[in-house]
């Protein structure tokens, strides 16, 4: 994307955001971060959502009109679209990109921006093959949704590389998700009211909605060899189906590891516990940007991972502020954890890596984007 000359004949002053639910994971959180930020600075924002959750709609700003849309999402938001063009519409994550691109064919002289938030090349195990057969079925819809784009954000390098190769003629640029929020020091002071913050029995942390990308059975199997070794705890924070939070606590008791595994589901003190934890440790076999390795640097909690497809690697600059193991390696895993344990990263060079992520700074580099963008349209 060609930037245009100083001074923009136009920019974005109003801007359609798509995300579908203002309840859930990351994508939820970073979009309502957008929303904030970018009235904050005065835009116009329409924030289409296809379910609406009061509390965090009561979080936004009141300048932010916020629409539930109707049971034909797509036909809906092209109505709406229509009736009040945006200067840029920005869809928020791969859920809803089907219906952005469905609704922009209404209104085709108005960009269109995906939000590519999880990487498109996802490494389903062959025991997975339901989940196989599905992915085998959405990836070419994916891909095709990313073609018809005016603009993909991608939320990391290697998934900026991906979607290049997916749609060579669109252009693809790289922003920092806006995960570190502008009170997050304030949410890691606060109080945690759990007996085992106030023992000294090391805490590894994990957090992330229940769901087999997390991969947390293998978390366990690496916890339970690192258990052999040292007395430590660990913590999983995240919401999912009462059978997945059931598979895991069968597979802690099959390990022998139950009596230390605390599955507290989702929490809003997610800073209050990086703060305290040891460490932070992500299992997953894909990602986008994963903000739990975000906030755990803003912490200054040292940090393991797997060397996975998305920003792991990037984020920790190839294993310099962290421990990266290979996907599905239990054993590189607790060895990873244990060397973080003895010798962890020091805290303040984590605390500087994560400053590029701070919702302000980071809205910011999504409205230079967007007024480019903008600016473009004659």
């Amino acid at each position: 994307m060609n930037a245009p000359q100083q001074g923009f004949r136009r920019r974005a002053d109003h801007i359609a955001l798509i995300v579908q639910s203002l309840s859930g994971g990351g994508v939820q959180m970073r979009m309502l971060a957008l929303a904030r930020e970018f009235a904050r600075r005065g835009r116009r924002v329409d924030l289409f959502v296809g379910e609406r959750d009061r509390h965090r709609a009561e979080s936004l700003p009141r300048s932010v009109r916020v629409t539930r849309l109707g049971r034909d999402r797509a036909r809906d938001l092209a109505q709406h679209l229509r009736a009040d063009p945006p200067d840029v519409v920005l869809s928020g994550g791969t859920p809803v990109h089907r219906v952005a691109v469905a609704a922009s064919d209404s209104v085709p002289e108005v960009p269109l921006v995906l939000r590519a938030s999880g990487h498109p090349s996802r490494r389903i195990p062959w025991t997975k093959w339901r989940a196989r057969l599905v992915e085998a079925i959405k990836r070419p819809l994916r891909d095709r949704r990313y073609r018809k784009a005016s603009l993909v954000i991608a939320v990391s390098d290697d998934t900026a590389s991906a979607v290049r190769r997916i749609a060579p003629e669109t252009p693809v640029i790289t922003l920092p998700s806006p995960v570190v929020s502008a009170d997050f020091e304030a949410k890691a002071a606060a109080r945690i009211e759990h007996a085992w913050v106030d023992d000294d029995v090391p805490i590894i942390l994990s957090v992330g909605r229940l769901t087999p990308s997390k991969d947390y059975p293998g978390l366990l199997s690496a916890f339970a060899i690192l258990r052999r070794s040292r007395h430590a705890r660990l913590v999983i924070l995240g919401g999912g189906s009462a059978a997945m939070r059931q598979q895991l606590i069968d597979t802690a008791r099959r390990l022998g590891v139950e009596g230390d595994v605390a599955l507290l589901g989702w929490r809003q003190d997610v800073p209050a516990w990086l703060e305290r934890a040891d460490l932070l440790v992500l299992a997953s076999w894909w990602e986008g940007c994963p903000a739990s390795i975000i906030e755990a640097m803003a912490a200054g909690c040292p940090v393991v991972a797997t060397d996975c497809p998305g920003d792991s690697r990037s984020l920790l600059r190839d294993g310099e502020l962290g421990g990266l193991v290979p996907v599905r390696d239990p054993r590189a895993m607790a060895a990873a954890m244990a060397r973080q344990l003895d010798d962890p990263v020091d805290s303040n060079r984590l605390r500087a890596a994560a400053e590029r992520y701070r919702e302000d700074k980071a809205a910011a580099a999504y409205l230079k984007a967007l007024d480019q963008l903008a600016a473009q349209v004659d």
